[in-house]
């Protein structure tokens, strides 16, 4: 962008920026602008470069004023929206908009169309120029608002919370380059009233008036006063530019008003100050200038350098310090280049200045953050930065080079001997009296052999006897050969000079322009020859013909007055000058005979002091009465003829009168010069008595000097002691941060640091990678937002604030968290209070231990082995286990029952065993594949038909699994064999034809599919899409992937394509999601057909829910363990009171029979006896319902007997409870009268377990309008919740949130009931409450009833 040009259009141009989402925000952009406001917008939005752009017609909709699609090298107009049509770049220049193509490849620059383009606008409009920022992702437009900001403009920026997409404005707003945060709405009336600020004597065609013109110097002169800096020299249109600015953005109507702010708020001083600096930089600014740096200037500097001379550079206007950290950056580059032939070590003195306090304390730290960083190539962020926190640190090597103050090179003492001195973009902001004086003082600074390397638009116009250019295409400069001398800036002003700014302000700024200065004057009078001098006499301007009274002297030019003038004149021209610097006034002096050849002139010389000059200028006038009254065409006026004259005594009395009035000016001047001379003597014989006790004063002070010095030589060798000591203890120091930072580096373990606030400072790479995040999106953002708020734990946010409160450190602090994409992680959390630096701020190091994998697998250890074992004999897989040499140790039943094989030789391998079983044309398949597998550690799985006990074959998938010790080593192979002969019959059927595929598929109620051999999924079968709920195009077009659950996808995913690229069985068990929205179970497999030569034709997959299955497991799982729990209970229990009384006999012979606690202890062993008996009857009648052999011995019975009966026994063993009966009338049933009693005391026993306080319980016999007789129990227990009620008939379920510690029992009571009741016909029903109580009630039907009467 370095070519582009500035533009004259005087209205603002804004540039608003937008990526995602962006059609909304521009619509009410767009709806808010006026018709007449006078200002043009452009609309640059990240768009698909292969679809058309419809921007402009969906916006013209909205707006008030044009909407244009953008051509090449259109012309800006106000009251007009211009849109970049789609696969372009945009780019201003000279008040046209201009489309390049959008770059193929990710230019670093390029690749942003929102930052390329504002730059361009910075440059071209400057203070013109407005950036816009609205929704978007990512961080463009961020640096182009940037260098809007720098530029003088206005920034905006949409508010993060009505942004459907906040990265961008987030961004901006973090790196703090935005000035207003408003919604969309809101950003062009605010515009506006900016605008209106900015443009009102613009627009009106009127100048500045006198009051603000005032206002505007009281507040310079308040800057100079309260920040020490002088803006009267500086450009006034920019000065008040930026004023306007401040005043926009404060809000303030008028100037007047914001200095009346100004005045009491320290904090807008400091701002207003900091913008009229202007602080603009960046790293390898002008790429080109950096390589005749490299290649031209830093040789010949070098080659005149010895080894006791240093390398000094002055970076004037360093601003924060980019400009020098680069210059120093590319001399380490070339001295690293040229190390080879460097005989000595070279020593540099780099020194950045800069007015700015702020500036030079960023420039110290070196501290940049990613944006100020971007310019600049990644090998050189890898070799000259250090990550810290989100930001980036010059290296310690490179800061050492370096050497920043502040300094104002205007008024300070410069730095010597400079063999570089870089001042760039500086002088462009002063007035030519302001540059002068610098050029001035870089020439004073400068060596003769050194460089002055100025901005583009900055020469040495203003002091052209100073320097040559020596560089063509670039503004670098050589002094020459003139006496250095430093010209010190007028002082400051006091602060009392300015306490009345309420009142008129008439001082007037001093005036540089002399020029300008002595033309008014002159111009107001006659114009006499004359001359403009400085304060030491030096002819500095010539008006007129002057070679009458001033001819140069023979030898040396010299423009000194008084070396100028002819014979006569040097004592009059002195006597007047000092005269007017005395008084300060014009002065005069008539009647001075000059010659002129042969003949006398009278003439009269004037010297004025020029008014309102920051530096003393005087006007030196020769008035020849006989030239003027020539040049206006008088007669009478000739000059004096030195020949001999007719009229002697004329002439004599002429000369008399002539000589008197000389006689009498020379006494006056004597006069004046005695007076002045008289009062030299006297302060010279002051100042000699003053230098006379100065002296004795100075010889006691040297002394005392002397006796200081000795002192000053130990101190300085201690100090010097102690400078190597800090220099040893900096070194371990930086050896020790190095070692430590290095540390961190190669942890295996995620880490981040956080401030008090527990913000986000840093992280290592494994953080963001194991939290699935990035550097973006957590900087600044609290620990405790990360992800889905997991780490939101009350108790957590105590413990770290406590850190750096009370100093107290987290170790080994758990936490077990679900995190979105990682799932459950259970993390170990160690932290601790680290400072960096003395005195900086103090930070919390905390660490993640990952132990995620240590609880599973201590989990995993818990459940046992025999659990495996109970769980392998439920499933109809064939299940084995072997050692890591292949032997056996375990084979489930349904191993043994479909062999034969009741027990295995020891150390049989599974080998021997295969060759038995395996069918002959598959064994030596079978056999390879598992022996590449023991060798290799992969898994087994291999197809083959295994012969069964009765001799004939079935097809069977074999697969095993290698179970890993932490060391890698393989511990045992877990192997499975499930028969799929049905799969290879399906497989075989679907060879034969595809429509009968087809209508098989249709058909049964598995979910099917087919696809082609690089997995394209063809078909579905009606099942899979009653399933998901969408039709066969819908389903293909999204694709069978996207229904399965995250947790499984990736695992299938590969699971798949290994696969594809195998051609092997693809087999894995994954939650798919139903129409409903619900995740259920399933098996899927999917084989492949392979024509002759083994390619793989197509693929055919068939889907089951194993839902049930699973749930079954879990249930039976849980059966076990309560099994075992109710089976341990009474032996238990049997085996503690056999003990008892075993121990009992053991100790007393004496003891007698009667003596001994037979009775009860024998009562309690028969109760659990009992106990046990009723268990295994329940088991075995659970055992013989789903084998469907459950015999019902029917009877002709009274129930209410049968009630009765039941009802008495419990009363003897239960006295706690008080069961009540109840009758309607006579029932008598046929059926089975031990399963009636066994139902009928199953619910009275639920009663009295499930109402501990509540002791009432009511049995009730009925019949109801049906004829239908039946049993109710009812009671005042806990009651039963409505989800529990449809489930507490099914095998093994039992209350949610009870378990056997509080109510014992297996969860198989209810089953047993039901399914005897329903054998007989009959129903059951239950009517519950929580926390009011039960009534289970059973019915026996009709045709039961009429059987009792046809027995009767």
């Amino acid at each position: 962008m370095a070519s582009l040009k500035k533009s004259d259009n005087i209205f603002p141009v804004i540039g608003v920026g937008a990526s995602a989402g962006g059609l909304a925000a521009f619509k009410e952009f767009i709806q808010a602008i006026p018709p007449d406001s006078n200002m043009a917008y452009v609309l640059v939005q990240h768009l698909d470069p292969s679809h058309e752009s419809m921007l402009p017609e969906l916006l013209q909709g909205c707006s008030a004023i044009p909407v244009l699609k953008i051509e090449d090298s259109i012309t800006v107009e106000p009251n007009n929206v211009y849109i970049v049509p789609s696969n372009n770049m945009l780019i201003s220049n000279e008040g046209q908009l201009h489309l390049t193509p959008m770059p193929k490849h990710a230019d670093k620059e390029k690749s942003l169309p929102i930052d390329f383009f504002f730059k361009s606008l910075a440059q071209v409009y400057q203070s013109h120029a407005i950036g816009v920022i609205l929704t978007g992702q990512g961080s463009d437009g961020t640096a182009g608002l940037k260098a809007i900001k720098d530029s003088g403009g206005i920034t905006f920026s949409q508010s993060e919370e009505t942004a459907e997409y906040a990265s961008m404005p987030k961004s901006a707003n973090m790196e703090g380059v935005v000035d207003f945060t408003l919604p969309p709405r809101d950003i062009p009336p605010r515009i506006m009233e900016v605008v209106h600020h900015l443009y009102a004597d613009v627009w009106n065609h009127k100048e500045t008036d006198h009051e603000n013109q005032q206002v505007y110097k009281q507040i310079l002169a308040l800057l100079r006063i309260r920040k020490g800096t002088d803006f009267t020299y500086y450009k006034q249109t920019t000065i008040r530019r930026r004023i306007l600015r401040r005043i926009a953005l404060s809000s303030t109507d008028n100037p007047a008003a914001y200095l009346e702010m100004l005045r009491g708020n320290q904090q807008e001083q400091d701002i207003l100050h900091q913008d009229l600096l202007i602080p603009v930089t960046e790293f390898f600014r002008d790429k080109d200038l950096f390589e005749v740096l490299c290649n031209d200037i830093f040789p010949e500097v070098l080659e005149n350098k010895n080894e006791k001379e240093p390398v000094r550079i002055w970076v004037a206007g360093c601003s924060t310090g980019q400009e020098a950290y680069t210059i120093a950056m590319c001399l380490i580059d070339y001295l690293q280049e040229r190390n080879s032939e460097e005989s000595f070590p070279l020593k540099v003195q780099l020194f950045g200045t800069d007015i700015s306090e702020k500036a030079i304390a960023k420039a110290r730290s070196g501290i940049y953050t990613r944006s100020e960083v971007d310019s600049l190539a990644p090998e050189y962020i890898d070799r000259f930065f250090t990550k810290v926190d989100s930001k980036f640190q010059i290296k310690k090597e490179v800061r050492e080079l370096c050497v920043f103050a502040s300094h104002n090179f205007l008024k300070d003492p410069p730095f010597g001997k400079m063999d570089i001195i870089t001042c760039r973009n500086v002088l462009i902001y002063l007035q030519p009296y302001l540059q002068k004086k610098a050029i001035t003082t870089f020439h004073y600074a400068l060596n003769k052999e050194g460089y002055l390397i100025l901005g583009k638009s900055e020469t040495t116009n203003n002091a052209p006897e100073l320097f040559n250019q020596s560089e063509k295409h670039q503004k670098i400069f050589i002094p020459k050969d003139r006496p250095g001398r430093f010209m010190q800036v007028a002082s400051q002003a006091r602060e009392d000079k300015f306490r009345n700014f309420g009142k008129t302000f008439k001082a007037e700024n001093a005036r540089t322009d002399f020029q300008r200065t002595a033309d008014e004057i002159i111009l107001s009078r006659y114009t006499p020859a004359g001359v403009v001098i400085d304060e030491a006499m030096d002819i500095v301007h010539f008006r007129g013909r002057t070679g009458t009274y001033l001819e140069p002297q023979a030898g040396k030019p010299n423009l000194n007055l008084l070396k100028m003038a002819k014979q006569g004149l040097a004592f009059e021209l002195r006597s007047l000058v000092h005269h007017a610097k005395k008084g300060g006034d014009a002065v005069t002096k008539e009647n001075i005979p000059i010659e002129d050849g042969n003949k006398q002139r009278i003439i009269s010389i004037e010297a004025i002091p020029l008014p309102n000059l920051a530096e003393p200028y005087y006007l030196i006038l020769f008035h020849d009465p006989m030239a003027q009254a020539g040049a206006m065409g008088f007669q009478g006026f000739e000059a004096y003829d030195t020949a001999p004259s007719e009229n002697k005594q004329d002439e004599k009395d002429l000369l008399i009168k002539q000589l008197k009035r000389e006689l009498t000016q020379a006494r006056e001047d004597m006069r004046s010069i005695t007076e002045d001379q008289e009062a030299t003597n006297e302060e010279l014989q002051s100042a000699n008595e003053e230098l006379q006790s100065g002296s004795e004063e100075l010889q006691t002070l040297n002394e005392e000097l002397e006796t200081s010095k000795e002192e000053l030589q130990s101190t300085n060798e201690e100090l010097t002691s102690l400078y190597q000591e800090l220099v040893s203890m900096n070194k371990s120091l930086t050896t020790a941060r190095n070692f430590a930072v290095d540390i961190l580096k190669t942890v295996r373990e995620p880490w981040v640091v956080i401030d008090q606030n527990l913000r986000i400072k840093s992280a290592n790479h494994l953080f963001y990678k194991i939290f699935r995040t990035n550097e973006e999106e957590m900087e600044n953002r609290s620990i405790l937002t990360l992800g889905q708020k997991q780490w939101k734990e009350p108790e957590l946010e105590q413990l770290l604030k406590k850190v750096l409160a009370e100093k107290k450190s987290i170790s080994g602090y758990e936490i077990t968290q679900e995190f979105p994409d990682i799932g459950e992680r259970t993390m170990i959390l160690n932290a601790r209070e680290i400072v960096r630096e003395e005195g900086g701020e103090k930070l919390i190091l905390l660490v993640f231990g990952d132990i995620t994998d240590k609880r599973l697998a201590e989990q995993s250890l818990e459940k046992s082995e025999i659990k495996f074992k109970l769980l392998a004999e439920t499933i109809p897989q064939l299940i084995w286990i072997t050692n890591p040499a292949g032997e056996f140790e375990y084979f489930n039943s349904k191993w043994k029952q479909y062999t034969g094989i009741s027990s295995f030789e020891h150390s049989q391998k599974i080998e021997d065993a295969w060759s038995d079983f395996v069918h002959h044309n598959d064994l030596q398949k079978v056999l390879k594949s598992w022996r590449r597998s023991l060798e290799s550690g992969e898994s087994f799985a291999q197809e083959c038909r295994l012969k069964s006990a009765n001799g004939t074959y079935n097809w069977f998938l074999i697969k095993a699994l290698p179970l890993f010790s932490t060391d890698g080593e393989i511990i045992k192979w877990f192997g499975s064999s499930t028969n799929i002969e049905l799969q290879k019959e399906a497989e075989q059927a679907l060879f034969k034809s595809r429509e009968h595929f087809k209508e098989l598929a249709e058909l049964i109620p598995e979910k099917v599919s087919y696809a082609d051999p690089v997995g394209n999924v063809e078909y579905y079968n009606r099942s899979w899409l009653q399933y998901t709920g969408l039709n066969l195009q819908e389903l293909k077009d999204s694709g069978w992937i996207k229904i399965i659950h995250p947790d499984e996808r990736r695992k299938v995913v590969e699971s798949w394509k290994a696969c594809l690229a195998s051609g092997s069985d693809f087999e894995v068990e994954m939650r798919c999601l139903n129409r409903k929205g619900e995740y259920k179970w399933h098996l899927s497999r999917a084989v492949p057909v392979k024509d002759d030569t083994g390619k793989v034709k197509k693929w055919i997959a068939a889907t089951t829910e194993i839902e049930k299955i699973k749930e079954e497991e879990n249930r039976k799982e849980g059966f076990l363990q309560l099994v075992s729990h109710e089976l341990k209970t009474p032996v238990t229990s049997i085996k503690g009171y056999v003990q008892l009384l075993l121990n009992l006999l053991e100790q007393e012979s004496s003891y007698s029979i009667g003596s001994l606690p037979l009775k009860s202890s024998l009562k309690r062993i028969d109760d659990q006896v009992s106990r046990l008996t009723r268990l295994i009857s329940e088991m075995l009648d659970v055992s013989r319902i789903e084998d469907n052999r459950l015999e019902l011995k029917k009877q002709i019975f009274s129930l209410n007997e049968l009630v009765t009966e039941t009802v008495q026994d419990i009363n003897r063993t239960e006295i706690d409870h008080n069961i009540s009966v109840e009758e309607d009338e006579e029932c008598v049933v046929h059926a089975d009268k031990d399963r009636i009693g066994q139902v009928i005391i199953n619910f009275i026993t639920n009663a009295i377990k499930y109402s501990p306080n509540e002791k009432g319980i009511v049995v009730k016999t009925f019949k109801n309008l049906k004829g239908e007789v039946g049993v109710s129990v009812k009671d005042q227990g806990i009651g039963i919740s409505h989800a529990d009620q449809k489930e507490i008939f099914k095998r093994f379920h039992r209350v949610e949130g009870k378990n056997e510690e509080t109510y014992s029992g297996l969860g198989i009571g209810l089953f047993l009931a039901n399914e005897i009741v329903i054998r007989h016909g009959g129903y059951i029903n239950v009517i519950s409450e929580p926390g009011k109580g039960s009534e289970f009630t059973f019915t026996l039907p009709v045709s039961c009833n009429k059987m009792k009467n046809d027995g009767k």
